[in-house]
């Protein structure tokens, strides 16, 4: 789906309002940079410098393209405006004809995302989660990932790192910092599931795992855009909902619970071999999901929870 000039303006501020209310836990990306970070796409749009903002149906958000060619254009800002006239001239010069005009929205979009906070494609960072151990050291790490089918996840690894041939964190002055064998991995596993990253890590020679959290952002759905009427029923006026998922695998949590209604199925044989395994390595799974809706979509939110049986919160959002 692709939204045009003043649509997709209208659409941008309704997601990121959406995204603005939502405050989470750092479990996920700053859905405020996100909201920030959206916003930079709507004067480019709107102004016809993109020809226009495509949709993906599966997140309710803007293709990984449209990210990216933000975190671009504002990586490029600085020397191109070096060669351009200042704003107010460049501003009443625009009426001279279109390409003048275009010239000053180009201005005034890289000055904007000169000072715009912008979500990155990728960082990873580790810090020690606790005193080092006789057993090794214990390390957290926390990977984020512009994901080309997920949109934006977080990935939060809590391990216990000792000899091996091949490590994932090693130290570094007073701290830890991640290994390529650490950051490859990450990399490769965003796209998969708690529980299956918890298990390539735990396959590691040397690495003991106590947590990874897989946090991601979307779907947004926006009466009028995108509205799934069969989970939902009819889109109330303006209304929209956005959705931040939670997966957990850890040796802490005392039961695995399913609270997410988008939580995808997983056939009985792997099922079996997941729950084979969280008796040897002796962990437990939750899936959850944090729900924010205007006014107006509150009721179908619960509604639509209440249905599946799970447990949500369900904020408030504009």
């Amino acid at each position: 789906m692709n939204l045009f000039g003043a649509d997709a303006r209208a659409w941008l501020a309704r997601a990121a309002a959406l995204l603005r209310g939502a405050r989470l836990s750092r479990d996920w990306p700053d859905p405020r940079v996100l909201a920030e970070h959206l916003m930079a796409m709507a004067l480019p749009v709107e102004r016809g410098l993109w020809d226009a903002l495509a949709v993906v149906p599966a997140t309710g958000l803007p293709p990984w393209t449209a990210w990216q060619q933000i975190l671009s254009e504002r990586d490029g800002a600085e020397r191109v405006l070096a060669h351009l006239a200042d704003g107010a001239t460049l501003a009443a010069e625009a009426h001279r004809s279109p390409a003048h005009a275009r010239l000053a929205d180009r201005h005034a979009h890289l000055t904007t995302l000169c000072a715009a906070r912008l979500a990155p494609a990728e960082a990873l960072d580790v810090v020690r989660l606790r005193a080092p151990a006789e057993a090794g050291a214990p390390a957290r790490a926390v990977f984020d990932k512009l994901d080309a089918a997920a949109g934006f996840v977080r990935l939060t690894v809590d391990l216990v790192q000792g000899e091996a041939a091949e490590p994932l964190v090693r130290p570094e002055g007073d701290g830890l910092v991640a290994t390529p064998a650490l950051r490859g991995l990450l990399y490769r596993s965003s796209a998969l599931d708690a529980e299956l990253v918890f298990l390539q890590l735990a396959a590691r020679e040397g690495v003991t795992v106590e947590r990874v959290v897989r946090a991601t952002v979307g779907p947004v759905w926006l009466a009028g855009i995108l509205w799934p009427s069969d989970l939902l029923g009819p889109p109330p006026a303006d209304g929209g909902i956005a959705g931040f998922g939670l997966q957990t695998a850890a040796v802490d949590l005392p039961h695995g619970r399913v609270d997410d209604p988008l939580a995808p199925s997983v056939g009985a044989d792997a099922l079996a071999e997941r729950q084979a395994a969280r008796a040897r390595l002796g962990y437990a799974v939750h899936h959850d999901r944090r729900l924010v809706a205007t006014p107006s979509a509150v009721a179908a939110a619960k509604a639509w929870c209440q249905a599946a049986g799970t447990r949500n919160v369900v904020r408030v959002g504009r």
